[in-house]
């Protein structure tokens, strides 16, 4: 089964041009070329199209060069309505679970503890909040929990501060 870097090299190899003379017609390293056709890298779409008007084939025909006849790609489009929706769902699941897997460490807690503490502590509860939902990530598991924490203490810190004020101009 050919992929796109053996579909991209046939093709070049087809329209008799080298490495060289692709890299400058459109503009990029023959590194890059090499590293494309070696599937190392892989080509931003915009590039994909100069090189398939520089070889003389559409994108289609480029496609068509990779990867038909693979088994497991026909059994999922065949499985499903919608087989290249089903296939993306499955890699953007994969994908998750890698960068998941790759987070050893989440800031949630860490981020919880340190609001509710500074909460107590004069003049670092007005700062705090907000330090701690600039840190906060999307990709923490209570990502929107502590910003709605950190909004509510703010606020109660807030009002704090002019019931403070309030009381301190009438009775002192």
């Amino acid at each position: 089964m050919p992929d796109l870097g053996q579909a991209l090299k046939e093709s070049r190899n087809a329209a008799n041009l080298s490495q060289n003379d692709v890299a400058d017609a459109i503009h990029v390293s023959r590194q890059s070329i090499s590293k494309w056709e070696n599937n190392s890298q892989m080509p931003d779409i915009s590039k994909v199209k100069d090189m398939c008007q520089l070889y003389g084939v559409t994108i289609d025909q480029l496609m068509d060069k990779v990867g038909d006849d693979d088994s497991e790609s026909n059994e999922i489009h065949s499985n499903s309505g919608d087989g290249a929706t089903h296939s993306l769902e499955e890699n953007i699941k994969q994908d998750y679970a890698k960068i998941k897997a790759q987070t050893p460490f989440d800031d949630s807690a860490l981020l919880l503890v340190l609001t509710v503490i500074c909460a107590f502590i004069p003049i670092v509860d007005l700062i705090a909040p907000w330090l701690v939902m600039w840190k906060n990530k999307r990709s923490n598991r209570y990502y929107v929990w502590i910003n709605i924490i950190c909004v509510v203490t703010w606020l109660i810190t807030m009002g704090s501060y002019a019931v403070a004020f309030v009381i301190s101009d009438r009775y002192f």
